[in-house]
């Protein structure tokens, strides 16, 4: 999985029914371009904390894609950040 870092592509998107059709053409996108698309959901394991997912593995993908469009209001601050 290592040799796949140069070329995976972490997806940080909803997963619900409507967002849907959005998430296959970024999935059909990433993968055209000759890329391996990577999110939460290939992992089913519901006893592993949502955010060490993401985190690992997000350490195994040279880009991100987040898609931030449904955030309403104010962001949280980023991971280190002190008031």
């Amino acid at each position: 999985m290592a040799d796949d870092y140069g070329t995976s592509v972490f997806l940080n998107c909803p997963f619900d029914r409507a967002y849907q059709p959005v998430f296959r053409a970024i999935v059909f996108a990433i993968h055209d371009c000759g890329l391996r698309a990577r999110c939460a959901l290939e992992e089913s394991d519901s006893g592993d904390l949502r955010l060490r997912k993401i985190v690992r593995l997000l350490k195994t993908c040279r880009y991100s894609i987040h898609d931030l469009s449904r955030v309403h209001g104010r962001l949280n601050m980023p991971f280190g950040a002190r008031h």
